[in-house]
């Protein structure tokens, strides 16, 4: 994602559009293509380009940019073997009984919340093109859903480990030699 200079482009307010002139012929963004923000340290607003719009003019056989390679490569990769991982924590802590106290009930379910997000995370980036609106919208309640589900079970743990040392008792100082 990069800014677009101001004279490379022109908003069009009819449909949504921006018509970019970069190269020899102007080019026509639609409104899904590009974000418009208010930037408060150049007191004005700033237009970026969400796709790979700058390889415009170049060969269609050329290299995919360094973002491309990231965001569609390196990004389901490491999602991926995060979900191994998770998967291997999840079948220990099941697995253990000596684990399966409280604490590690709350992880268990932070566990299973974040694998579940992290599932159709890596479907949604990985087969984003081809899902239907209707899947691709569902799938993105289920990714909101379990990310907040994700963040609760981490709360509960920290309201959990602060009973815990809160009820730990203390040494007074008189006690202890100095």
């Amino acid at each position: 994602m990069s800014i677009i200079p101001e004279e490379e482009y022109i908003l069009r307010g009819a449909d949504g559009s921006m018509v970019l002139h970069k190269g020899e012929e102007p080019f026509q963004m639609e409104p899904d293509n590009f974000c418009v923000d208010y930037a408060v340290d150049l007191d004005r607003y700033v237009v970026y380009h969400c796709s790979n719009v700058s390889n415009i003019n170049e060969e269609p056989d050329s290299l995919p940019s360094i973002c491309t390679t990231i965001i569609y490569i390196i990004y389901p990769i490491g999602i991926f073997t995060s979900i191994i991982f998770l998967i291997i924590t999840l079948f220990v802590y099941a697995y253990i009984p000596e684990l399966r106290n409280l604490h590690g009930k709350c992880l268990l379910c932070h566990i299973a919340s974040l694998l579940t997000a992290y599932v159709f995370l890596v479907l949604v980036q990985v087969l984003g093109f081809v899902i239907p609106g209707d899947a691709c919208h569902a799938a993105a309640f289920v990714i909101y859903f379990a990310f907040l589900s994700t963040f609760l079970w981490l709360n509960i743990m920290c309201i959990d480990m602060c009973i815990a040392f809160r009820s730990a008792t203390t040494v007074p100082l008189e006690v202890l030699p100095i």
